[in-house]
């Protein structure tokens, strides 16, 4: 699989399916179908603590749609059960990152949340 030039292996894969489908209630995810039941998106989040709250946060990991459904409102839906999800939870925030030339995503997400500015760094180990 690839996606934002990134490659996972097969067993990064399987591990993240068999995270998706076990009972743990802290990674999940949503599909959303067409009139015909054909697969046109998914989103991932996690709950997780953090030191700035007592409530936990949700992480919106992944969101994915079909291009040809791009702009029929597919993400706003699978965002905003994401967002359900996490006020029924009592998560203080839901958050997610994308890359700065996703721009059409960018339109979306502005019009749903707000950017924060922050810069995301990272340590390979």
């Amino acid at each position: 699989m690839q996606f934002y030039k990134a490659e996972l292996s097969a067993e990064t894969t399987a591990h993240t399916w068999a995270n998706l489908l076990d009972d743990n209630p802290h990674i999940g995810g949503f599909v959303a179908h067409d009139e015909t039941k054909d697969l046109v998106g998914f989103v991932h989040y996690i709950f997780h603590p953090v030191t700035w709250s007592i409530a936990r946060r949700c992480y919106l990991e992944d969101l994915f749609t079909k291009t040809q459904t791009r702009g029929k409102g597919v993400g706003r839906t699978l965002i905003l059960a994401v967002q359900e999800l996490a006020v029924n939870r009592g998560a203080d925030q839901v958050y997610w990152i994308t890359d700065k030339e996703n721009q059409p995503a960018q339109k979306l997400y502005d019009k749903l949340a707000t950017k924060t500015g922050y810069i995301r760094y990272e340590i390979k180990t």
